[in-house]
């Protein structure tokens, strides 16, 4: 369920909150646990000698406390700017991917960037050119900043066959035609075996491939 804190044509700044959220599942966590605190505090009070009883009812009431503090989570603003909307409404329920708010944020923006077709993303780069990661999934992912208009951005993602990749252990290289080695971060898979690599140096050299 969402709370409603910020309101259309407020200035914003970084980290202000916009809504607060209320995780359902942790709300009916703690319904349960009120439920057993209050037989744990009746059977306390009619065994006082019990000491075990006294001891149940009082951890459970420190785990409500902790739980209590989880159960509304704040969204925030990624950025500085004027807020136009806000997806929900007072008292929604939202799940995940929904659009919680729009922001005005001047002469640079937040940029929605999507893998190529067919293509699943397990990362994206912290940066891409002048623009900050702010939240990625499988199938997107969120930048704020100035998107270079021929899409140099993403020019460090591209991709190789399967068979282009020399992994040894928990790292991953690519070897170019010429000789050179260059360690790479697997960053997503395609249906057809191509594999999204995120390189460290330059990319988009000729690589070598081996057999299957």
């Amino acid at each position: 369920m969402v709370s409603v804190i910020s309101f259309p044509d407020s200035v914003i700044a970084l980290g202000d909150t916009l809504l607060i959220l209320e995780d359902g599942l942790r709300k009916m966590e703690m319904q349960r646990l009120e439920m057993e605190l209050e037989l744990a505090e009746a059977f306390s009070v009619a065994s006082p000698s019990d000491g075990m009883a006294r001891l149940r009812a009082d951890s459970l009431s420190v785990v409500l406390d902790a739980l209590a503090r989880s159960v509304l989570v704040p969204a925030t603003s990624p950025a500085g700017g004027v807020l136009l909307s806000t997806g929900p409404k007072e008292g929604d329920t939202v799940s995940s991917g929904t659009l919680l708010a729009l922001l005005s944020v001047g002469p640079e923006s937040l940029f929605v960037a999507t893998p190529p077709a067919g293509v699943v993303m397990t990362s994206w780069p912290s940066r891409a050119g002048s623009m900050t990661l702010v939240e990625q999934t499988p199938s997107s992912a969120v930048y704020y900043g100035v998107p270079a208009s021929d899409g140099s951005d993403f020019g460090s993602l591209f991709s190789v066959v399967r068979n282009a990749l020399y992994e040894d252990g928990l790292r991953t290289f690519l070897v170019s035609l010429a000789g050179d080695t260059l360690e790479a971060g697997m960053a997503g898979s395609g249906e057809s075996g191509i594999i999204v690599l995120l390189p460290q140096g330059e990319a988009g050299m000729e690589v070598v491939t081996w057999g299957t």
